[in-house]
């Protein structure tokens, strides 16, 4: 609420702001935080948005829909937000963790071959506090361009990433292409919303280049964000992680 988000700003120069996808209140969630913050005089927010492809006014994906009007909400009262723009996060898989254990599989909407530059959330992370650490000329820089493509070292594919986790955690995994449609019905079936489902959906179909994006899909990391921070985490990386293992142990 109003006064906890207050209190929890005092003293506070500089923030990080990310939030859950898949409601509409995020953009409320978002924008409340972001007046907060103007009312304790921020100097910068690092948000974290989602894939540049997906953002545009008008559209049905739930989280793009989101983000594009808090774009909107920041250019209408001028907060000082860097949003940073990954594609897909390496962790989103571990989604199937329960399939691939029990099955062997991955139960998918596309047959995942198109390669794209995957990043470890760690990297996304990083990037963020070298930006929120940094002077603030090297700050006003990052203001002044707003928004920031942050992608993976590498470009790889979800073929890749299940062939190496299987490696990883000793034990086969493959993927099983499935109908987009009742890719979503199972997703609801666990519980997802009908438009969270949807729109994941069509996140992994444009990944995978089965649905044509409203705009190109970035894969390079921004020159400013390379000035500071380079993403370093490859997926033979990220299969070590703990709780990568841990979500895959038998």
């Amino acid at each position: 609420d109003e006064k906890s988000l207050d209190a929890a700003l005092e003293g506070v120069n500089r923030a990080m702001l990310v939030s859950g996808a898949g409601k509409h209140e995020q953009y409320d969630v978002e924008c409340d935080f972001l007046l907060a913050c103007k009312k304790a005089n921020v100097e910068g927010i690092v948000r974290i948005s989602t894939c540049t492809a997906l953002i545009h006014r008008g559209t049905r994906n739930v989280y793009a829909r989101a983000h594009s009007s808090i774009e909107g909400n920041i250019e209408l009262h001028g907060h000082p937000v860097v949003d940073l723009n990954p594609n897909w996060f390496m962790d989103n898989i571990l989604a199937s963790a329960g399939e691939m254990k029990a099955a062997g599989t991955m139960s998918w909407p596309v047959k995942g071959d198109a390669k794209n530059a995957f990043i470890d959330t760690r990297d996304v992370g990083n990037a963020a506090a070298e930006i929120l650490a940094s002077d603030s000329e090297t700050l006003k820089r990052f203001l002044a361009a707003g928004k920031i493509e942050l992608h993976g070292p590498e470009m790889t594919s979800f073929q890749d990433q299940i062939a190496k986790l299987s490696k990883a955690v000793g034990y086969g995994i493959e993927i099983k292409e499935v109908p987009g449609a009742a890719w979503a019905g199972a997703l609801m079936g666990f519980g997802m919303s009908k438009l969270f489902a949807n729109s994941f959906l069509e996140t992994v179909q444009i990944c995978d280049a089965k649905r044509k994006p409203y705009k190109p899909l970035a894969q390079k990391t921004s020159e400013l964000m390379l000035s500071i921070y380079k993403p370093q985490y490859t997926i033979d990386d990220w299969v070590k992680l703990p709780h990568v293992q841990g979500a895959l142990k038998k």
